[in-house]
């Protein structure tokens, strides 16, 4: 392989990036962001800010190792791996509280609205005459606790649908905690990308080049994986669908929970 063109190298580069973002771990971690997404957007913002944030450990490690000839033993690196699978479980435990405090009552909200506004219009369609200070008294009594049930939720920290934005909102908070979690990946797997590269490639320009290459594949894998996951969460189905909600919340936070102990599990038994 050192007789191949460079060229060819960064080519293989920008592709093993790209399907490294398809790594179990990466997707589960990255689903339980995007499942707070309603806009596919926000979804493939987050992947771009994983994608970052991988790179940055990435490239600092190539750094260290290539530049300053440093010496990272495997023991660090099964505990780099350990440190990812922490990672997951408390992004899967985050995940779940966010859901059961906020996202929860804001569908009871859209559904309580939902039926006061069919009450309100079945009352007003029948031709029937109705008394209009009792009806008003009503009127006003319902709007008056479906304020109150708005105010509670907005107290939790939650806007949603025409109980007042998004219940799964396109935060920056979010681009954030995409990047922070981009960062623990880099940690995983990075010490044998860069031995690869140092055996391969001689030049230390052509070395660093390939990690930022890399780096900018899993941008792009990574925003494929949010786009394609955040699909079915931006689905007004989805949100209607109180049933359907818990049990995709569910499942792909159980999932992120036990393949983070499945890899602390490994790395350090």
């Amino acid at each position: 392989m050192p007789h191949l063109p460079l060229i060819i190298f960064l080519f293989y580069a920008l592709f093993e990036g790209f399907v490294h973002a398809f790594e179990a771990d990466h997707v589960l971690a990255v689903s339980n962001i995007v499942s707070q997404r309603n806009r596919i957007i926000h979804a493939i913002t987050d992947g771009i800010f994983w994608g970052l944030g991988h790179t940055s450990t990435i490239f600092l490690i190539g750094v260290a190792m290539i530049l300053c000839k440093v010496q990272i033993s495997d023991e660090s690196f099964s505990f780099f791996e350990a440190m990812v699978g922490m990672m997951l479980v408390l992004v899967s435990m985050l995940r779940f509280y966010i859901f059961w405090r906020n996202e929860l009552p804001a569908a009871d909200c859209q559904k309580q609205e939902h039926n006061h506004n069919h009450n309100h219009n079945h009352n007003h369609n029948h031709g029937v005459k109705h008394d209009h200070d009792h009806e008003l008294e009503l009127e006003q009594g319902n709007k008056l606790e479906f304020n109150e049930n708005k105010s509670k939720i907005a107290e939790c920290g939650v806007v949603g649908g025409s109980c007042g934005g998004h219940v799964f909102g396109g935060g920056k908070h979010l681009h954030t905690t995409s990047y922070g979690i981009g960062l623990v990946h880099g940690l995983a797997g990075s010490g044998g990308l860069v031995l690869l590269i140092m055996n391969n490639i001689p030049t230390v320009i052509g070395s660093l080049l390939y990690l930022v290459i890399f780096g900018a594949g899993s941008m792009i894998g990574m925003s494929v994986v949010a786009g394609l996951f955040s699909v079915p969460f931006s689905q007004n189905l989805i949100f209607t669908n109180r049933i359907v909600r818990i049990a995709l919340v569910f499942i792909s936070s159980s999932l992120c929970f036990a393949y983070g102990w499945y890899v602390i599990y490994q790395n350090l038994s």
